[in-house]
């Protein structure tokens, strides 16, 4: 960040690197066990709940969806550009006794077919979980347009993500787009998968963009204290329902 400010020209931002996740899924998920359900979306999301419709975007092995199923009656496609991650998310939905309801298919939600391939779908949701900060920034307009045309109008575009200053963002390397600390920001992993860390009014600027309206963004701050060590783990992350127009 000093050298960009100082005038340094950053490095190009790397491109999505769809490979990198479909490793990451067969190298460290292959069993499905790599992330845990988030059993909080059903209180973060009350919207998910009551949908009859679901469909997510980056859906992995189901971690996110799968929550909700079980607080719900929803149907749900779920999407991942991994096949790895499809094939374990289905596994995991039939072990889970919700595999009746959901359908599971590879998808790039970057591609630029990808919002016709939806635009059938009419969901009440569209789940988009940590799935938008594995994107640069022009990825990210390209799903956030593929989330919008997955919708019905009236429907809701589902954004939880890392926020900027998370205890992950300041160990990440320096950013790759020359962004300075505290702002929104990409950074690479050693592993060739991104991570970009948000701010409310960067993703509210994005959705706007892709035609959505906002309806409640904000921080949300999460203590996870070590009973061993007594060290306090402070998560940060941006939470955003958007709407579509009706």
């Amino acid at each position: 960040a000093a050298r960009a400010a100082a005038g340094a020209a950053a490095p190009p931002p790397p491109s999505y690197d769809a490979a990198a996740w479909c490793a990451l899924h067969a190298r460290d998920n292959a069993a499905a066990r790599h992330y845990r359900e988030r059993r909080y979306l059903p209180l973060a999301f009350p919207e998910a709940v009551s949908a009859a419709r679901i469909v997510e975007l980056g859906a992995g092995a189901g971690a996110s969806l799968l929550p909700l199923l079980r607080a719900g009656n929803a149907t749900a496609l779920a999407t991942d550009v991994s096949p790895v991650a499809v094939r374990l998310c289905r596994e995991v939905a039939d072990r889970a006794g919700v595999g009746g309801r959901v359908e599971a298919a590879v998808l790039d939600a970057t591609d630029p077919g990808a919002p016709a391939a939806l635009a059938g779908k009419r969901a009440d949701v569209c789940l988009v979980i940590f799935t938008l900060g594995a994107l640069d920034r022009a990825g990210q307009a390209a799903a956030l347009a593929t989330a919008a045309a997955s919708v019905r109008p009236g429907g809701r575009v589902l954004v939880r993500d890392h926020g900027a200053l998370d205890v992950a963002h300041m160990r990440a390397p320096r950013a790759v787009d020359g962004a300075p600390v505290g702002s929104a920001a990409l950074h690479a992993r050693q592993d060739g998968t991104l991570c970009f860390f948000f701010t409310p009014e960067y993703l509210t600027a994005a959705a706007e963009t892709a035609g959505l309206i906002p309806v409640d963004v904000r921080w949300v701050t999460i203590a996870h204290p070590n009973r061993a060590t007594g060290v306090v783990l402070k998560r940060v992350m941006v939470q955003g329902v958007f709407a579509r127009p009706v």
